[in-house]
């Protein structure tokens, strides 16, 4: 049973029930200031700090005729009081003031709380008033009925376990997961136009927001855009328009139909940010401290690359006279499959990338997997392959990626064929197998995704694991389609509601026998050394000052 009423964020309250949100507020709730105050305001903000957890749904004046001064308590046998006095062992205190509220203990509806057979007190009364509970046998509708000592009471089973178990929730079942996303596909326009519309609803909430926080500001703080004048906005300007991209009056910048093409003055724009970003990034390198500087050139900090008295040594293709950001080759590899018509400039490349796979088998040796290895053998065997046919018209090819399509041919990349459907028969898949297995096993195989994977390694000189094949996800259990029994409410197989543990447990005046699903009362709660047998979330000192508040004279 649920009651939003009475779990407040605002002002956290702890109440008899198993809710997440009262579970939050337990953490947010704050005692009383007692130094501060005065005896009848402590006496006042603990009362109503305690009853907002006892009897909560009792009014006041039932439980002001309910409370008893009286105190019921048990102590130890005058043997045992001997013994520890012997040992010099002291006795805990008997914490009396926690039995402040033992009355309430009585209710029917508390007990059946207690006795974990409901997820709150109000879910208690309410099982309580339809009938659903019975006393010594007989079905009792009073939810403020006392209970006896001796007295027996259990509750339908099928209640007990949709109060403390989990509830089927729409859209846990594969089959209704399945029938949400047919619905989707058949109501697309419908959903797209809710989106649509929410969006735009969001978009005049935004702009709303923006005209609010613009009329908030003074009328000497602002500027106009379109003059350059104070006092007054661009669309409240009474001069002409002028365009910002095109220098035509008549419209501003965001209407202007040469926004998104590149022009002149956009042109100029964008290079004096470009240069006013590094003029920015210069400054903040030269403001540096000597001792934060690092040359990049030879490694040793107290100045920058530029102030390097060594001569600039490329530290990717180690040639002087350049550096990274500068190099030909770089820029080359970075820059992927970029077409050129020197068939050098080709060799340099696969001569490039012959060296980056030799580095990284050699720094790598140790850590990279066999498949691994084996893939860059095959991948500098065949480069080698094509450089030593020096005349072979590939390696002539007018571009860089023709000399790419050549290697791909040598590995025998083998092509994911992706108009081949679900529907292809069985015999065509048995020939596919059939031709895998002749395949020559000494050829240099290698698949597409892998080969692009270490292309791209390869050229930033790391290694990519390629990511295992998932498994297909099971279902939890628990979210396959109830087969067992579909007229329970409840999750069958059963499963316990989140968040319980944090209230699981049983006071010992009350013996309970889940299986089913009845109790019974045992004894009134007593107070012992040590412990009361009334839960209770606050300490002591509240419950005494509630109690000295319900000791007053009527």
């Amino acid at each position: 049973m649920r009651n939003r009423a009475a779990m407040s964020l605002k002002r956290p309250k702890f109440r008899m029930s198993m809710n997440k949100v009262n579970l939050y507020n337990l953490s947010r709730v704050i005692l009383p200031a007692y130094k501060t105050r005065t005896f009848f305001q402590q006496k006042w903000s603990a009362k109503s700090l305690m009853r907002t957890y006892h009897g909560e749904q009792v009014r006041e004046g039932q439980w002001t005729r309910m409370f008893s001064r009286r105190l019921r308590s048990v102590r130890d046998k005058g043997s045992r009081r001997a013994k520890a006095s012997e040992s010099d062992s002291e006795v805990e205190p008997t914490p009396f003031m926690n039995m402040t509220f033992a009355p309430l203990e009585r209710r029917l509806d508390v007990a059946v709380f207690r006795a974990l057979f409901a997820s709150s007190v109000r879910q208690a009364r309410q099982f309580v008033v339809h009938g659903k509970v019975k006393v010594n046998g007989q079905v009792m509708r009073y939810s403020a009925y006392l209970l006896n000592p001796g007295d027996m009471f259990q509750v339908d089973p099928d209640h007990v376990m949709l109060a403390m178990g989990e509830k089927k929730i729409p859209g846990q079942g594969i089959s209704t997961r399945a029938a949400q996303r047919q619905y989707s596909l058949e109501h697309q326009d419908e959903l797209a136009a809710k989106i649509a519309h929410g969006q735009k609803q969001r978009a005049d909430r935004l702009r709303e927001r923006g005209q609010r926080r613009r009329n908030r500001i003074p009328t000497e703080s602002r500027l106009c855009t379109n003059c350059g004048e104070n006092g007054h906005f661009w669309d409240q300007c009474s001069s002409p328009l002028k365009c910002t991209i095109c220098a035509q009056d008549g419209h501003d910048a965001s209407s202007c139909a040469e926004s998104g093409k590149s022009t002149p003055l956009a042109d100029k724009i964008r290079g004096a940010l470009a240069q006013r970003r590094r003029e920015t990034i210069d400054q903040w390198r030269q403001s540096l401290p000597a001792e934060q500087r690092l040359c990049t050139n030879c490694g040793q900090r107290g100045h920058l690359w530029e102030q390097c008295s060594n001569p600039a040594v490329c530290s990717f293709c180690k040639d002087e006279g350049h550096n990274q950001a500068g190099c030909a080759k770089q820029l080359a590899l970075a820059g992927g499959i970029t077409d050129t018509t020197d068939p050098a400039q080709i060799k340099e490349t696969l001569k490039a990338l012959q060296a980056q796979a030799k580095d990284v088998l050699s720094s790598q040796h140790d850590t990279l997997p066999a498949k691994q290895k084996q893939n860059l053998r095959t991948f500098k065997r065949t480069i080698r392959q094509l450089l030593s046919q020096a005349g072979k018209d590939s390696l002539l090819t007018d571009s860089l990626e023709a000399q790419f399509q050549e290697l791909t041919h040598r590995l025998k990349i083998e092509k994911q064929s992706s108009q081949q459907g679900p529907s292809s028969d069985k015999a065509d898949a048995t020939g596919a197998e059939a031709a895998a297995k002749v395949v020559d096993p000494n050829a240099n195989i290698l698949p597409v995704d892998q080969f692009n994977e270490l292309h791209r390694a390869v050229m930033t000189s790391r290694i990519v694991t390629p990511k295992p094949a998932e498994a297909p996800k099971q279902e939890p259990w628990f979210q396959v389609p109830n087969e067992k029994d579909l007229s329970k409410p409840y999750l069958t197989p059963w499963q316990p509601r989140a968040y319980l543990s944090a209230f699981a447990f049983i006071p010992r005046y009350l013996e309970v026998n889940q299986n089913a699903c009845a109790a019974v009362y045992l004894r009134h709660p007593v107070a012992r050394p040590g412990s009361a047998e009334v839960p209770t979330p606050y300490p002591e000192m509240v419950n005494a000052a509630a109690f000295a508040w319900y000791l007053r004279r009527r």
